[in-house]
């Protein structure tokens, strides 16, 4: 018996369902990448993180890499302010600080979807 503290049921049946998949021996590389978009596609954020978290303490590298990617995808022209709300991230820097950091790096802030928030 192997403990896993960190995961739960439902993660832990998307883990077998990954891994059942891409250890199919007919299943071609095509079908496995079709395989992972359908997967990711929808799932909430905080269902790819406990996936992240699960692929990572099982050591599963290719799933947490297309996790990492599909959160990485999502958060793609996002503001700073939905990221932090979405992952739950304080601000480290005064209001003041803010501004000054906006000015600063203004490219950093175009193309962003300020609707997001």
């Amino acid at each position: 018996m192997i403990p896993l503290p960190l995961i739960d049921g439902r993660t832990l049946a998307r883990v077998i369902t990954y891994l059942n998949k891409h250890t199919e021996d007919d299943a071609s590389d095509e079908a496995k990448r079709k395989f992972d978009e359908e997967f990711l596609y929808g799932m909430e954020v905080g269902v790819l993180y406990d996936a992240a978290l699960a692929a990572n303490y099982l050591d599963i590298g290719g799933l947490f890499h297309e996790v990492c990617q599909r959160i990485a995808d999502g958060m793609m022209n996002k503001s700073v302010e939905w990221v932090r709300k979405t992952f739950h991230i304080e601000s480290e820097f005064t209001s003041e600080e803010e501004v000054q950091i906006k000015k600063e790096y203004a490219w950093a802030w175009e193309g962003v979807d300020s609707n997001a928030d």
